[in-house]
């Protein structure tokens, strides 16, 4: 089973702790992987990120 994090500028956010909802496959019901909720420093981390990526690509 995959566990899924969120990814910001080129790398993976792991944070210990966060919650956790399975990604349960509606034909079968088994669990697929598993998706760390990410927090809000989190969140705000991937809104600078593309902010400055924006300016970039502008």
């Amino acid at each position: 089973m995959e566990d899924l994090y969120s990814y910001i500028d080129g790398d993976f956010y792991l944070e210990q702790g966060r919650r956790i909802i399975p990604n349960i496959n509606p034909a079968t019901g088994d669990i697929i992987s598993n998706i760390n909720v990410p927090s809000t420093s989190c969140l705000d981390a991937a809104v600078d990120s593309a902010i400055v990526g924006q300016q970039i690509w502008k």
